[in-house]
């Protein structure tokens, strides 16, 4: 794995991409501190596994009853607008 100022990196950015397309790593500097790193990319999409949570999620049969306290809410409160004389 390649260690790179930033100069360095730019000037040979070309490479450094085609570096990457061949699977190799670059870590790019600044002032002797990485900041970056040019990897590889990987297209391939992380596969979805479905059943992860099974067992471990309890849904109450309730879960989409109204909840009282806002229901009264929205039927006892003050008009938001005062009444037109």
């Amino acid at each position: 794995m390649k260690k790179l100022n930033i100069a360095e990196a730019k000037a040979q950015f070309s490479k450094l991409v085609n570096d990457a397309a061949r699977g190799k790593t670059t870590i790019v500097a600044r002032g002797g501190r990485p900041v970056a790193r040019i990897v590889p990319f990987d297209d391939q999409p992380s596969k979805i596994k479905f059943g992860t949570y099974k067992g471990k999620m309890v849904v109450p049969e309730d879960f989409d009853a109204p909840d009282q306290d806002i229901v009264e809410m929205f039927e006892n409160c003050a008009p938001l607008v005062p009444a037109r004389k």
